[in-house]
């Protein structure tokens, strides 16, 4: 079992999930307002209008949450909650896919903070441009910047499952880990720098250990470190060099291309919006 790692599988990842899944309709609550303060409002589904929110204001399927110089609290059924901090944007919808329930949090803007409870056959994701990020029984805080297309990460405590759509990579972050994780879609550079903790990033098998304060580029199976020094398979490569990571056996993580590091933690892996 991987501990205290990041695992970004580069490359066609044969065991990610397509999930074709169908929306809850509109009318479905999924939770309320618990505390609010300050500018904050509320577009309800299939509306253009903003309408300013209050403490218990029903969230349903498809509204789109703004704070601007306020914050707010929002409790959902199964006692998971969000706080959207100033200056964020967040939309909430549920669809049931495969025989569980996946609530998605769309991160447009902003930072929040959550604490997702453990339920049985539901999944709750936060999705942003960069990356979506699975999570059940987890405390994290999350933060998107849109003109810079970055996604900042810290697990508190629990597990929580990352995938980059575009480069179909799958990321393991947990307690006490932090990463900030940036994709050029143009270029397609998928750059993962480490903030906290020790991870490791793996590709076509190869384990790459990135301890805290490395930052790592990845363009294919290209890699070319930006700050600090990581190890290639135990061999260090400092900052400036660049490596080319062919295939290799992948025994060492047992097997990891063809058993999810979700799998091997007994957690469901996050799947594909």
């Amino acid at each position: 079992m991987l501990t205290k790692k990041v695992c970004a599988v580069v490359a066609a990842f044969a065991v990610i999930i397509l999930l074709s899944a169908g929306a809850f309709a509109e009318n479905e609550k999924l939770g309320y307002v618990k505390s609010a303060s300050g500018d904050v409002s509320i577009r309800k589904a299939g509306s253009e209008s903003w309408q300013k929110i209050s403490v218990n204001t029903a969230i349903f399927n498809g509204d789109e949450l703004r704070s601007t110089t306020g914050s707010a609290a929002v409790s959902f059924i199964d006692g998971s909650e969000i706080e959207l901090q100033r200056n964020t944007n967040v939309e909430v919808a549920e669809e049931f896919a495969k025989g569980k329930s996946i609530r998605k949090i769309s991160l447009k803007a902003g930072d929040i903070k959550a604490n997702i409870t453990s339920v049985s056959g539901k999944e709750t994701q936060f999705v942003t441009p960069v990356a979506v990020c699975g999570v059940r029984g987890t405390r994290l805080s999350l933060s998107y910047n849109p003109a810079t297309n970055s996604y900042s990460i810290t697990c508190e405590d629990g597990s929580v499952y990352l995938l980059d759509p575009a480069n179909a990579t799958e990321t393991i972050v947990e307690g006490g880990d932090s990463i900030t994780v940036t994709y050029n879609a143009e270029t397609g550079e998928f750059n993962v720098s480490v903030t906290g903790g020790e991870v490791t990033v793996v590709v076509e098998g190869n384990e790459v250990t990135m301890p805290s304060g490395s930052q790592v580029s990845f363009v294919g199976n290209t890699m070319t470190v930006i700050e600090g020094t990581v190890d290639v398979n135990g061999a260090p490569v400092n900052a400036g060099e660049t490596q080319m990571l062919t295939a290799a056996s992948a025994t060492t993580l047992g097997d990891a291309l063809s058993t999810t590091p979700a799998e091997k933690t007994g957690e469901a892996s996050p799947s594909r919006p």
